[in-house]
Parts: C-alpha cells; structure tokens; sequence
C-alpha cells in the first residue's frame, strides 16, 4: 500500500454526503467501514487505518471518522499513552475550521485537500502505532439480585456518606445518593478502584431503566449544563457521572480528563450515551491510575508516520478504482 511515486490525485464525484449515509463512497457498509477502521487502529495496522480513514473522507463522513478517532483512543489507548488524548484533541482543533468553512452538504469537498487527507492520515497512523491497553467494560446487572437491599448493603465499601456531597445536589433523584456516594469514594486518589466504580455507575444505568420501563418517565438529575453541553440535556444521567470524575482528577490527569469530555460533549444528544461510554471509561482509568500513568509525549511528528504518509496518493488511487469496480459491477 505505498504510492509515493504516485501525484496527488483529485476524486470527482457528483455524489454527495446524503448519499452516504449508509454505504460509503466504495459501496461498503458504513458501519463496516468505521469497524475495520477501529480493528486496524487496535492492531496498529497504520497503512490499513489510513486507508479506511481515507474512505470515510471520500464519503464526506467527517463526523462519522473523528468519533472513530476519538472512540479509538479510549478503547485502545488511554492508560498506555494518555498523551494520545491531548494529540487528538490538538490535531481536531487544527481539522476544525477546515471543516466549517464548507457546508454540510459539500462535506464531499474536504476529500481533495492535500491539508485534510494529511491530517486525518497523521492521527489515523499516530493512534496506530501509540502503545495499547484493553479498555475495562461496564459490568452486567441483574436487577432482582442488585437491587436487593441485602446485595446492596454487601456492596457498599465507602466508610462514611458524606463523599457524594461532592457533587450530589438538591434536584437530583434521592434513590442514587448511596451509589453516588460509592462512586466518590472510589474515585478517591487513595481509594482508585475502577471496578468498584464502573459497577456502580452500571447500578445507576440499569435503574433508570428499569424507572423507565415502570413509570415511563425517565430519571432526571439537576441539569448540569455548562459550555459545552446544552441546557435541554442538561439534566441526564451521564453528567453526574462526568462531575464525579471530573472533580477527582488531579493535577496529572486534568487534561486528559477535560480533553475527553469535550470529545464526548461534541455534537452530544442522549442517543450518544450509550456509544461514547467508552469515553466515560477511559476517564474513570485514568482518574484511577493517575499517579502511574506514562506521560510520554505522542505526536505524529515522526520519521515512522512520515513514511506512512507517503501511501496517501496511492490509497486514494485505490478507492477511486475500487469505486469504479463496484459502480461497474453494479450496473451490469
């Protein structure tokens, strides 16, 4: 997959972004694409992860390949190269305005800017090759045996009920004052219990369920809305859970921490909770394993990821013919 000798290739295309929504510019399935782009991340197959990356900007699904981005650095990364967060977060802010000086639906248009196929490539090859970590998941619950008041009084570790004041306020719901309370408690720099905490932050989330399916209503918290996150949203679930850990990082892990939560805040509506926990997750980790996290710089500035980029002309003349095989093919 080296095209280096190859010249930069324009793709011309009277498609657009709408076209896309489902399929990519090839034909793929779009969430076979964003798939294959995170198993190449994980398997620090650059080449390849640039290759998709590049598919995703042909279809003009930006959006769809910096969530790709960012869900890659917490499943993948986080405590092995915490840095990873604070690149992402730069390189986004670089991508940025390129992206909003075009409208939505010409989207398509960034596809043939050497400065945005550079870029995307950059991180797509940066997160590829930074060290990796497997990302804990959210624990199961069993609501006739978790909720019992037996299991819970079995389960509570917190030697006093005062850690949730932390961040408990007079509008949140009374029935998720003692799990909040764990979660402060195991937040704490000399507590850092990331089971503990995850199992207690899924107690929550399978409770508001449960209300839901009972009463049909949701659960609603005091609206923590702020800068990045709007007043209608403010009052969700997963916003407690972002001032428990937010206010336990310390002064190692506050960038990464604030870094992850305006990845997570972008574009945020309620369908996203559940997609981008693992960003959630990734800020319990590093809240919890703070003190010993490997702080090394990560940039994309490298002699490795310089010769990676050479590839670029030669992926995009491979999407374009693969593109013009799949369009063959369907018109027979």
């Amino acid at each position: 997959m080296n095209g280096s000798c190859l010249p930069a290739m324009e793709i011309t295309d009277p498609r657009t972004v709408l076209d896309f929504q489902k399929t990519t510019f090839c034909g793929h399935v779009r969430s076979h694409v964003v798939k294959v782009l995170l198993q190449n991340i994980q398997l620090g197959h650059a080449d390849y992860a640039c290759y998709w990356a590049l598919e995703l900007l042909a279809s003009g699904l930006t959006h769809t390949l910096w969530t790709a981005f960012f869900d890659a650095a917490a499943l993948y990364v986080n405590r092995a190269a915490p840095n990873s967060i604070t690149y992402l977060e730069s390189m986004y802010e670089k991508y940025a305005p390129l992206e909003g000086a075009v409208p939505i639906q010409r989207m398509t248009e960034l596809r043939n800017n050497p400065d945005v196929r550079a870029l995307v490539c950059e991180v797509a090859a940066t997160l590829a090759m930074c060290r990796k970590a497997k990302l804990p998941t959210l624990p199961g619950i069993k609501p006739t045996h978790d909720f019992d008041p037996v299991t819970i009084q079995e389960s509570l570790k917190a030697p006093s009920t005062l850690y949730g004041k932390l961040v408990l306020r007079r509008d949140d719901p009374v029935a998720v004052a003692v799990p909040i309370n764990e979660i402060c408690y195991c937040l704490r720099q000399d507590v850092r219990d990331v089971t503990r905490t995850l199992y207690w932050m899924s107690w929550i989330y399978a409770y508001a369920r449960e209300l839901k399916k009972q009463t049909k209503q949701a659960l609603l918290f005091a609206n923590r809305s702020d800068e990045f996150i709007s007043a209608t949203h403010g009052n969700h679930v997963v916003w407690i859970f972002w001032e428990c850990v937010r206010k336990q990082a310390g002064s190692v892990t506050r960038p990464y921490i604030d870094g992850l939560y305006r990845m997570y805040c972008l574009r945020w509506s309620p369908s996203d909770a559940k997609s981008r926990q693992s960003l959630l997750t990734a800020a319990v980790v590093l809240v919890c394993e703070g003190p010993n996290l490997d702080t090394t710089p990560v940039t994309g500035q490298t002699l490795a990821v310089s010769t990676v980029l050479n590839g670029i002309p030669g992926w995009i003349d491979a999407i374009i013919r693969m593109q013009k095989s799949f369009s063959s093919e369907g018109s027979k």
